[in-house]
């Protein structure tokens, strides 16, 4: 027989995950006759660690993998890495200081592995089961070749090109950004009332302007002055030839209306200058206004004689400086401002013209709209963040950045006549920067690309890629579009939204059928967390302390989708004690069937209290299924924990204990019966969440070397047809029985064990009298009663006396 261990630890959890593996218990199998059901799962930034976020959304995913399989599906769920970008290059950077482009690239591919390496380690750590056949790796070359071959076919339906336009620049990484690696931060500054000149048809009047600004080191690239036609302080204004004429620059420029000036802001006039943020950009395109280059990409001032390759922060210094001097400051106010800075380094970004490659996506917003709403989200509501971003884009996507660390953008480009001469298929991967081709227009020399594509555009084909599409038509014919793509809410407008936008441009399919979002972990106290603050919460130390399984049942509880919530040691601690509890039972169960032969059972010897929990139990198994639906993993969880807990272990177990040993063979049978129906099935319903312990239980029930609780069905409400002769009425009398069974604990427990000799006198109506009937036997052989005496009256009422 099968000895249950003292504990679920380590060991346990490590000998499963190699017999998942060595067996290979999750792969994907193309030719099995099952429906297939694709999980297109994050590829995490290889940061090196996991966080306790990524242990919360795939844990989620990792739910519907396990259920599906059980459900009779092939699952197909590969696991990829997103390599590169940014935070590689910084953290490279940091560690090992400038280095040529070639050792600066072998140095993050070699920290990219090491972290990959541990970060895997962590994964399978926790039980997820991943098929890591299918594992990829955004920096590979089949990788840069099948993102350079979609940026190609998208080139080839006139939605990629290369243009001067304002676009988010970091002057740190010194590199173009799209909106989407930018976040809004509140700082304290101060609001600067300047005064202008002023030229009224031609000429200079007495009277001087006051514009409010926090960005006076930006007064070179003036360009306009602006006021809302309907603010009664400037009437005088319309109709009129008028020119502002700025302070130290001495230069004028056009005074204009507009109706998007905020007229409760300063002054109620506006700077225009290029560009202090997009407000900017759109003013000046709207009324055609001069472009005057404000700084370098370095951050540094340009084209202001005597300021000019000052930093931003020292030209702001010098120049108030030079506006106090001559009069021209009147007014300083300390206001909040919301400020723009890179996801990546925290460095505030700047508005600049730079020659970038571009995507067309302004032109498919209501495409993209179209596709979102074909897809099933999860929660519903959680459309509305891409619904709201998409109608906030003011331009095309910014697909280039100025870095060495991705994907190489495919393309040579004349240095004659700007012909723009793409790689040919059979060629890719290529890798154009330092290398040069003829212009097949001209026959000039054109040069190679020297910038990479935006980490979004490796990441957005991640659905194309895992269904080896343009490799393998069979293969993609079956897995995509993918079943499902779980993600993280703050990505929505960039990974879900950019994946619907390439994927249905080059596939004419939607990616996926269903979204499944979740939310960030915060600290326990609700702040964010982050190692400034010293709140980190450390999944391998956690693992360590409760284990894996623990770990799993905190995620199924941590509330709804798409909500952030703060980290609960109360949860952790829950489910560390109910595997504990879950184990403990299956000791209690394993001897209790020890000489259990299901041949010898009919279900014509269940007992009403038998037939009470199993149709709570298959309450449960319905509500389950039903759950399963919308992914309500903490309702599932609740549910099971809560029922095993309480019904089944404080509950029916102490109701079979008599029977186990009486002498009636046919009592003993039916709880016998019902103890292996609930426990084993209990195993089932719980093996996705807890996988480790549901694997080491369930060895109390297999029948093959090889069965794997993962071969078995998820018990539904159909696999329990047999008993539908228990009639629902059961639950009624049974909650009844409860009650009387509650309230006789509570007044036995304030007995403190004076004496094991105990009365019960139970007043109440017929009905109660019924039930009574009915339990009887197992309320006086569970609670050990001497006796149960009832009397009839209206009113429902317990009483328990004891022999001094």
């Amino acid at each position: 027989m099968f000895t249950l261990p003292q504990r679920i630890d380590k060991n346990i959890e490590k000998k499963w995950q190699d017999f998942w593996q060595e067996n290979k218990i999750f792969s994907f199998n193309l030719s099995l006759k099952k429906p297939i059901f694709v999980i297109d799962s994050p590829p995490p930034f290889t940061s090196g660690y996991l966080h306790m976020g990524h242990v919360l959304s795939y844990s989620y995913f990792d739910f519907v993998a396990h259920y599906k399989r059980m459900s009779g599906f092939n699952v197909y769920y590969p696991q990829g890495w997103d390599c590169q970008g940014f935070p590689t290059e910084v953290k490279v950077e940091k560690e090992y200081g400038k280095k040529s482009p070639l050792e600066f690239r072998n140095l993050c591919i070699s920290w990219t592995e090491d972290c990959i390496k541990n970060m895997k380690r962590q994964m399978i750590s926790l039980g997820f089961s991943a098929d890591w056949n299918y594992e990829y790796r955004t920096m590979d070359k089949n990788y840069h070749r099948l993102v350079q071959l979609s940026v190609l076919k998208m080139y080839e339906k006139n939605l990629i090109y290369k243009a001067n336009h304002p676009v988010y620049w970091c002057t740190k990484c010194k590199s173009a950004l799209s909106k989407t690696d930018t976040e809004d931060i509140l700082r304290s500054t101060t609001l600067y009332s300047i005064l202008f000149g002023l030229e009224s048809e031609g000429k200079i009047s007495t009277k001087s302007i006051e514009i409010a600004t926090t960005r006076p080191e930006l007064l070179h690239a003036a360009v306009a002055v602006l006021y809302n036609p309907s603010d009664p302080r400037y009437s005088e204004f319309k109709n009129k030839k008028l020119f502002a004429i700025t302070p130290l620059f001495n230069k004028k420029v056009p005074l204009l209306a507009d109706s998007d000036v905020d007229k409760d802001f300063g002054s109620g006039l506006v700077m225009v200058c290029t560009f202090g943020d997009k407000q900017d950009v759109i003013w000046t395109y709207r009324h055609k206004l001069n472009y005057i280059q404000a700084i370098d990409k370095d951050g540094k001032i340009t084209n202001a004689p005597g300021f000019e390759g000052m930093s931003l922060k020292e030209a702001k210094e010098k120049i108030i400086q030079e506006l106090e001097k001559n009069s021209k400051i009147i007014k300083k106010v300390q206001i909040q401002q919301s400020v723009k800075v890179h996801d990546r380094c925290s460095t505030p970004v700047e508005l600049l013209n730079s020659y970038q490659w571009f995507a067309k996506i302004i032109e498919k917003k209501d495409k993209i709209i179209q596709s979102a709403k074909a897809i099933k989200w999860y929660p519903d509501f959680a459309i509305s963040h891409l619904l709201d971003w998409a109608n906030s884009l003011e331009w095309d996507w910014v697909i280039s950045r100025q870095r060495i660390f991705g994907t190489p953008i495919p393309f040579w480009i004349c240095e004659n006549c700007n012909e723009i001469i793409p790689a040919k298929e059979a060629e890719l991967p290529v890798y154009p920067a330092n290398t040069t081709k003829k212009c097949p227009k001209c026959g000039s020399q054109a040069q190679g690309e020297t910038a990479v594509f935006d980490c979004w555009v490796d990441s957005s084909i991640s659905p194309l890629v895992i269904s080896k599409w343009q490799e393998d038509e069979e293969f993609f014919s079956k897995t995509y579009p993918a079943s499902l793509r779980p993600q993280g809410l703050e990505i929505i407008r960039t990974w879900a939204f950019y994946t619907i936008y390439r994927c249905v441009e080059l596939t004419d399919k939607v990616p996926f059928s269903q979204i499944l979002i979740n939310g960030n972990v915060l600290a326990p106290n609700g702040k964010k967390m982050s190692k400034s603050l010293g709140n980190i919460i450390d999944p391998d130390k956690l693992i360590d302390q409760y284990g894996a399984d623990a770990i799993r049942i905190w995620a199924a509880l941590s509330g709804a989708m798409a909500k952030d919530r703060p980290f609960s040691y109360q949860d952790i601690t829950f489910g560390k004690n109910f595997v504990h509890k879950l184990l403990n039972a299956g000791k209690f169960v394993q001897k209790a069937l020890a000489d259990f032969d299901k041949k010898n059972f009919s279900l014509d010897y269940l007992l009403e209290i038998d037939k009470f929990y199993l149709k709570k139990f298959f309450v449960l198994v319905n509500n389950v299924s039903l759950y399963w639906e919308n992914y309500q993993f903490h309702h599932i969880i609740k549910e099971i924990t809560n029922f095993f807990w309480h019904d089944f272990c404080d509950n029916y177990l102490e109701f079979t204990k008599y029977r186990l040993s009486s002498a009636d063979s046919k009592s003993k049978l039916a709880a016998q019966f019902v103890l292996y129906k609930i426990y084993s099935n209990t195993i089932l319903l719980l093996a996705p969440f807890i996988p480790h312990s549901a694997e080491e239980l369930w060895q109390m029930f297999k029948s093959d070397k090889l069965d794997s609780v993962f071969f078995n069905s998820y018990p539904t409400p159909s696999d329990f047809k047999e008993f539908d002769f228990i009639t629902q009425d059961i639950l009624e009398k049974g909650k009844i029985f409860e009650n009387i069974l509650e309230d006789i604990r509570k007044q036995k427990a304030s007995l403190r064990g004076q004496s094991n000799e105990i009365d019960v006198l139970i007043s109440g109506p017929k009905e109660v009298k019924e039930v009574l009937d009915l339990f009887e036997l197992d309320l006086k052989n569970s609670l050990k009663l001497k006796s149960i005496t009832y009397k009839f009256s209206q009113d429902l009422k317990i009483e328990i006396s004891t022999k001094t």
